[in-house]
């Protein structure tokens, strides 16, 4: 429960301090190894060391760095050597250390005391999902945490992991502690990202459970919708602002994330008439697409006058699945 701050640089094989280096650092904390058995076959004895008291990252800047972290109180009072890794990045070169002589154990003589539940707000694949929205059946837990002395994923504790439930079933959870890191250069936030695989057709709810360094706990939850991923389902297609004057995005949901999508947009005046066509092609990150920008300009780049417009969606995959949607938009002059 003590607060703890560690300053470090990146050296090269001589010791020398890298001063040009700027990038960023990611840390992990062990608390001490601990003696596991096999559990089939004759019963070996072996140590592992993979309780994390600490994952975090910090900026390096000139070649030097710093970040602070509080002890969380699951942890094995007993006094001995824990270890730190340290793996620093600059886009062109990448820096390792490992400190092995890190004495852990014991309770703080000031501890950072405090009773408030982290706060967890809980999404699919990005914090772009809207809740209730569609995703496909290979999709992921995408969750940011906050909490004033920090998450805890030390894993020393039973009940006390980062987990995520999917429809209140408590007998699978999907334990979260390794996919946990904390924002730069703070250990007050974090996220947490973690794939899932062959969740079933239909509507769900991931609920997140997190426990802080003084064994509080907080929630959040997520609701979602898996469609048939051989059918490219669309909802929530939209633009905004509408009405507009001058310039407005398409955005959309379905249930093909991380893949190649071709979206075309065509638009019809009151009367039916055709009047532009857009298309774009990309790649999506999660379950919500890229944004599609149209300034209210015809096919021959003029302006389109005041009054209302329909636009058709269609989207396709590569495989060639595709969808249709429709919805209306105003333009004001």
């Amino acid at each position: 429960m003590g607060e703890y701050n560690i300053d470090g640089k990146v050296t090269d094989v001589n010791g020398n301090t890298l001063d040009y280096f700027n990038g960023t650092l990611s840390v992990t904390i062990f608390d001490k190894p601990r003696n596991v058995k096999t559990i089939n076959g004759e019963e070996r004895t072996f140590k592992v060391q993979n309780n994390t008291i600490y994952k975090g990252k910090a900026t390096v800047t000139n070649g030097h760095f710093s970040f602070s972290f509080i002890a969380p109180k699951d942890l094995n009072y007993e006094l001995g050597n824990g270890a730190i890794s340290y793996y620093a990045d600059n886009g062109q070169t990448d820096a390792a250390g490992r400190d092995t002589t890190v004495t852990i154990g014991g309770f703080s003589d000031n501890p950072n005391v405090e009773n408030n539940p982290p706060v967890v707000k809980a999404f699919i694949k990005d914090s772009l999902f809207r809740n209730g929205g569609l995703t496909g059946s290979n999709t992921a837990i995408f969750a940011i945490l906050e909490d004033e002395t920090g998450i805890n994923v030390s894993g020393n504790s039973v009940g006390h992991d980062l987990v995520a439930i999917l429809d209140g079933d408590v007998s699978k959870p999907y334990i979260m502690n390794d996919y946990y890191e904390t924002a730069p250069n703070t250990y007050k936030r974090g996220y947490v990202y973690f794939p899932v695989e062959g969740i079933p057709d239909g509507r769900h709810r991931f609920t997140i459970k997190a426990w802080d360094v003084n064994n509080n706990s907080g929630e959040g939850h997520v609701d979602f919708v898996v469609a048939d991923g051989q059918v490219v389902e669309v909802q929530n297609l939209m633009n905004y602002p509408n009405p507009f004057r001058d310039q407005t995005h398409f955005v959309f949901e379905h249930n093909h994330p991380d893949v190649n999508l071709t979206a075309e947009i065509n638009i019809y005046n009151a009367a039916g008439v055709f009047v532009r066509k857009l298309t774009q092609d990309f790649i999506t990150t999660g379950s919500r697409s890229n944004e599609i920008t149209w300034d209210g300009t015809d096919n021959n780049g003029a302006k389109l006058p005041s009054g209302v417009y329909i636009y058709r969606m269609m989207i396709s995959t590569e495989n060639g699945i595709e969808t249709t949607a429709y919805q209306k938009l105003v333009i004001v002059r």
